[in-house]
């Protein structure tokens, strides 16, 4: 599942106004936005790489194991969990994803992928941790922590 940490004491998770006007999905890098107060998903020409939080996590539901099936994302305004530290399952886009690559995100699909092309923002300290998965998935670590 996107957005799911990994079972780490090392994680450090924060909490962030979603100030962007739109949903987040779990497992999406997000940014620091000034001017709202919060984070928010790339958007072109508001938020740089220098501007990188983290990703978005999901949220654990009442039960233990479980987390909640009925949610997707975090609505505008609304408290956002942000891995800013540790590891995460996110989807990546491509092949030969391999352990150790640098994560970058492509602005103008908005997907995560491993080789950079043009006008592709490298994540700051964002590397794979471990192989993908048949539909891509694949743990990230965060290994520079930058709020």
């Amino acid at each position: 599942w996107a957005g799911t940490p990994s079972r780490s004491h090392h994680n450090v998770i924060a909490s962030f106004r979603n100030a962007g006007g739109e949903a987040i999905p779990y497992g999406c890098p997000v940014f620091i936005w000034a001017v709202g107060k919060g984070v928010m998903p790339y958007d072109d020409g508001s938020v740089t790489a220098d501007n990188f939080a983290g990703f978005t996590v999901r949220v654990p539901d009442d039960a233990p194991d479980g987390y909640r099936d009925s949610e997707s994302a975090y609505q505008e305004n609304d408290p956002v969990d942000v891995l800013t530290w540790g590891t995460v399952v996110v989807k990546l886009d491509g092949a030969n994803i391999r352990i150790g690559d640098p994560v970058y995100l492509n602005p103008q699909t908005r997907k995560l992928v491993t080789v950079s092309g043009q006008g592709c923002i490298q994540l700051p300290g964002v590397v794979v941790r471990g192989p993908a998965d048949s539909s891509g998935f694949a743990e990230v670590t965060v290994t520079q922590r930058r709020v």
